[in-house]
């Protein structure tokens, strides 16, 4: 597993920190995790719609075996502490459940790309996947 990150200013947050990463998602050799500005206006997302704030893309592209995880900055004004505990405590082990269960489909599998989504809806978050066929 690889980890990239960026320094953020004080107003904003990660829904959670490097050691989280390393703590739930090791063994994931690879991954390849990015802290980072949210890209989802680019046009390659465009069309998808979201009800709330994304906080992070968890991705695989199972014929080539690539797989990332990226985590977007939220204010600290619109994401409690309670929130990025939970995120943590449940989001992450669920990632790591969707990694493990994608990557394991992998040789049975056709082309394919599937997405995962985290979104932050004020007081929950959703995590939803998407599945791109070629």
């Amino acid at each position: 597993m690889h980890i990239k990150t960026i320094n953020l200013p004080p107003s904003e947050r990660f829904p959670c920190g490097k050691r989280d990463i390393k703590r739930v998602l090791s063994g994931l050799d690879s991954l390849e995790v990015t802290f980072r500005h949210n890209n989802m206006c680019t046009p390659r997302y465009a069309r998808l719609k979201f009800d709330g704030t994304v906080l992070a893309n968890a991705g695989i592209l199972t014929q080539r075996v690539l797989a990332w995880f990226h985590l977007f900055p939220i204010g600290r004004d619109l994401y409690p502490q309670s929130a990025s505990e939970e995120f943590q405590e449940l989001i992450l082990p669920g990632i790591r459940t969707w990694f493990v269960a994608t990557f394991k489909q992998q040789d049975t599998a056709f082309a394919r790309k599937e997405e995962l989504f985290v979104v932050w809806h004020k007081y929950s978050h959703e995590m939803k996947c998407i599945k791109f066929n070629y």
